[in-house]
């Protein structure tokens, strides 16, 4: 008794997760219908309505139409958040069960067809779940029913609002109100000449029969419904999969009670507290009403019955024989006698009924009383026809992606039992050129996308990889869903191309246009610079840029030509000439330095304004140094700063900056004197990044870039 109330205890403790969840789905419904209730109000305040005249969208079809629209919008979104519940609740119940055999069997040592059929999830029933009909409705119309209610109340809103001559935003508030308290559109309304009236449009409104006049209210009523028999139903199957069931019990929730006049809880008794007890394990249990609260918990076989079974079974197997569980001492073989007074107490009523509950519907033949309880919910008959075994790793197989690719799988088991080979053929055949035809949908949307990222997208890397990212949570799988997942790579593509267009744009973006114009017109030769054809290491730059300077000294551009490797550019330099004097021109850096968002100092001492330069160099990342009479890259590790040496025969690459470098490398002074008086002199520091990120940094390096065989280096030449 002890474990059955631990079991108990688990089980309610999952099923109060799942109403939770389910209170958040119709959270979201009602958080559309107040969207949409603003909308109708924004739509209201275009409206200008003759004094005593009365509204209706038949005679505003401007409006009539912009109302269709959030009707759509409304009922499409209402249907996503029912589907959606509907696949999280039904996987939850899935994981509710993992956990219970979990804790009374050691899973890890069933044998394979133990493990596929007491942990199997049952999504191709999940699928014909979620496309049935209630009275002739499937999900999607009855959806659509309760967004048209929304219309014609929102129809009557309007109308009283602006006949009391309302502003838009005290009717939104109004409409928003209307939601959940329809009722308050009986009134009488005055109108904007203080006369009394009764809206003509509330003299016709009929809501109709049901338990609400509010739509937002019955939305949500079809939200919980829906969702909780989506979990009731998952739950139901796996049970019927468990041979050790032997039973059901259907219980109160622990919050069974209601509100008195003081707001204090109070016990409630209604069906629930009737119906209550326990049912044969073939009684299919949703709930005794829309929104039931009260769960069911299985009635087990006693351990040695389990064992016993188990072990008769795996001995059939072994000689392929059929096996049929031996019965339990505590098989519940019939309803409740207070199931059955109930029913016979409301048998003459139900018979006017239009709609019968699904406790009728489910378990009497016909879905009428009058059909009397269907006789499997006692027994069942044992299947003497043999069936069709050499196509179960197939109907298997489709089971296991009856999810993802939106399989009708519900006839193969029947077939497969029946032993029709050819009918079962013919259903395989089908299943498959619908699974191979999806498939191909799906992979070709993954095809297009990424055939986007690894084309369209070279040299973007950000988005790249973003968009594999996407690929990979929408990749063929049996927990995703080949119609979502095409939706959101198509999606995806479509965002892609306006981002990358973005970010061309951006990168296109350039403040050096005024430099460049300077240089063409001193009549610098350009060569166009190409991509990297991949990305080089430092050392590979170094040793690719770097060497003996046979020019007149091109510390500066060679300094550019290194940053435009770094940023993926294949540039060479050495080109000397009126390239390697225009960018040693201190007038032509501080350009590009202003124009990149870089850094210009003047100080009449250069180690001075080394200093002040270098404070705003960070650790990981290169710049642009020129100071004193020197340009160089420089950088900041632990042990300090360090500069790039490019122009020696045979020993380039980092060097530490000292002081001591400072004044024999760089050149500089403790002062400056121009015909004897002092002044100060500029100095420069640019971070390769902000080189990077303008779009005419590229172009600029052109006029930079040199031919292999005509660089100015070799063994002869030396630093400068």
């Amino acid at each position: 008794m002890a474990k059955e109330n631990q079991l108990i205890i688990q089980l309610r403790g999952f099923d109060a997760k799942h109403y939770i969840r389910t209170e958040r789905y119709a959270k979201q419904v009602a958080k559309l219908y107040q969207t949409a209730a603003d909308e109708f109000a924004s739509l209201a305040g275009k409206i200008n309505l003759p004094a005593g005249g009365t509204f209706n969208f038949d005679d505003f079809p401007k409006a009539k139409k912009q109302a269709r629209g959030i009707v759509t919008r409304l009922a499409g979104k209402i249907e996503a958040v029912v589907t959606s519940g509907q696949r999280s609740e039904w996987l939850a119940a899935c994981q509710k069960n993992d956990a219970f055999l979990a804790s009374i069997l050691r899973t890890s040592k069933l044998t394979k067809e133990e493990a596929e059929r007491y942990q199997a999830r049952n999504l191709e029933a999940l699928s014909a779940f979620q496309k049935r009909k209630e009275n002739g409705l499937n999900l999607s119309q009855r959806v659509w029913k309760y967004a048209e209610e929304l219309k014609d109340a929102m129809e009557l809103g309007i109308d009283v609002g602006l006949g009391e001559g309302k502003s838009a935003q005290q009717l939104s508030r109004d409409l928003r109100q209307y939601l959940n308290e329809p009722d308050r559109l009986y009134r009488r309304v005055r109108d904007k000449g203080g006369n009394l009236r009764l809206s003509k449009a509330a003299k016709m409104y009929h809501p109709g029969q049901g338990v609400y006049r509010s739509s937002a209210k019955n939305a949500q009523r079809l939200t919980r419904t829906e969702i909780n028999m989506a979990y009731r139903e998952s739950e139901y199957l796996r049970w019927q999969q468990l041979d050790f069931i032997v039973g059901i019990r259907v219980m109160l929730s622990n919050n069974h009670t209601i509100k008195n006049s003081k707001g204090e809880p109070v016990p409630f008794v209604d069906i629930c507290d009737t119906l209550a007890g326990d049912y044969p394990k073939t009684c299919k249990f949703v709930g005794w009403h829309p929104q039931c609260r009260c769960f069911a918990v299985p009635i087990m076989a006693d351990y040695d019955e389990y064992n016993k079974n188990r072990a008769n079974r795996l001995k059939a197997i072994v000689k392929g024989a059929q096996y049929k569980s031996l019965p339990s001492r505590r098989t519940v073989k019939d309803v409740p006698k207070a199931f059955r007074d109930y029913i016979s107490s409301i048998e003459e009523r139900a018979k006017g009924w239009k709609s019968m509950p699904y406790y009728i519907r489910d378990n009497f033949n016909g879905g009428k009383i009058s059909g009397g309880l269907k006789t499997g919910i006692a027994s069942k008959a044992m299947n003497t026809v043999e069936p069709c075994t050499d196509f179960d790793s197939d109907i298997a197989y489709y089971k296991r992606w009856a999810y993802s690719f939106g399989l009708d799988v519900s006839s193969l088991d029947t077939l497969r039992n029946s032993g029709n080979r050819a009918a079962l053929t013919g259903e395989i055949d089908k299943v498959d050129n619908v699974l191979l035809q999806r498939k191909r949908e799906w992979l070709r949307a993954i095809s297009d996308l990424r055939d986007f990222i690894d084309k369209d997208m070279k040299g973007f890397a950000d988005l790249q990889k973003e968009y594999t990212n996407i690929i990979n949570a929408n990749e063929v799988h049996t927990s995703n869903y080949y119609g979502d997942c095409i939706t959101k790579l198509q999606q995806a593509l479509s965002k892609a191309k306006t981002d990358l267009q973005k970010a061309k744009a951006e990168v296109a973006k350039t403040e050096l246009n005024e430099v460049i114009s300077r240089i063409e017109s001193a009549n610098v030769v350009y060569r166009e610079v190409k991509d990297l054809p991949k990305t080089l290491t430092e050392t590979e730059i170094i040793q690719k840029v770097g060497g003996g300077d046979l020019t007149k000294g091109s510390c500066s551009s060679l300094s550019f030509a290194y940053a435009g490797n770094k940023c993926g550019f294949d540039v060479l330099d050495f080109r000397d000439g009126q390239s390697r004097f225009i960018f040693s021109e201190r007038a032509t850096i501080q350009s590009i330095t202003e124009k990149v968002g870089g850094i210009v100092q003047r100080e009449y001492n250069d180690f001075v304004n080394a200093k002040g330069l270098l404070q705003n160099v960070v650790e990981g990342k290169e710049y642009i140094f020129c100071v004193g009479a020197h340009a160089a890259i420089v950088r900041k590790t632990k042990a300090g700063f360090e500069y790039l040496e490019l122009q020696s025969p045979s020993n380039n690459g980092f060097k530490p900056l000292t002081t001591d470098e400072l004044k024999k490398r760089f050149g500089c002074k403790r002062s400056h004197t121009v015909t004897g008086i002092k002044c100060k002199v500029s100095g420069f520091l640019i971070d390769i990044e902000q080189l990077k990120r303008d779009g005419g940094f590229k172009k600029l390096l052109g006029y930079i870039n040199t031919k292999e065989d005509e660089q100015r280096k070799g063994t002869a030449g030396r630093k400068k």
